[in-house]
């Protein structure tokens, strides 16, 4: 990645959903 010290968590989130996705599971958002 870049030179993000603190990435927003909306970023956060979509890269954790992405990784999710790409690991073949189900993503659920606990919103």
């Amino acid at each position: 990645m870049g030179g993000q010290a603190a990435a927003p968590r909306s970023v956060v989130r979509s890269t954790a959903e992405a990784t999710v996705l790409t690991e073949g599971y189900t993503v659920r958002p606990s919103t």
